[in-house]
């Protein structure tokens, strides 16, 4: 176990959406522990569904509706992905 005059944490970036850290000394555990509970605070979103109108972009699939991953219906030119 480490000293307290060995422990330290220097702040190596900090910019508006980021923040990188060396953390020398800790228990890794603890380290991880905090880790953990910073980015469970971080908002996410989950998308349900979305419908693609008029998709003129280049395709790598053959075409047929068995070919699109995750697609359970067509429905007036749009697909549920």
């Amino acid at each position: 176990m480490a000293t307290s005059q060995e422990r330290s944490v220097d702040v190596v970036e900090l910019d508006g959406l980021r923040i990188r850290l060396r953390i020398k000394g800790y228990p890794v555990v603890l380290v991880n522990a905090v880790r953990r509970t910073v980015l469970s605070d971080v908002p996410t979103m989950a998308v349900d569904y979305a419908y693609i109108f008029d998709n003129t972009t280049a395709s790598t699939t053959n075409g047929s509706p068995q070919a699109w991953p995750g697609c359970s219906r067509q429905q007036r030119g749009c697909r549920e992905v």
